[in-house]
């Protein structure tokens, strides 16, 4: 499964940086590409 997880600065910090990682380590595990947003 290919999926493109864009994540706003705002959640990186606080709750949204341990789930921002989540995200990260599972699109990672499945060879997905990832786009942080940079705004």
């Amino acid at each position: 499964m290919n999926a493109i997880y864009v994540l706003p600065e705002h959640q990186a910090t606080g709750v949204g940086r341990a789930l921002t990682t989540e995200i990260l380590a599972r699109a990672a595990a499945e060879g997905s590409p990832v786009r942080i947003s940079q705004p």
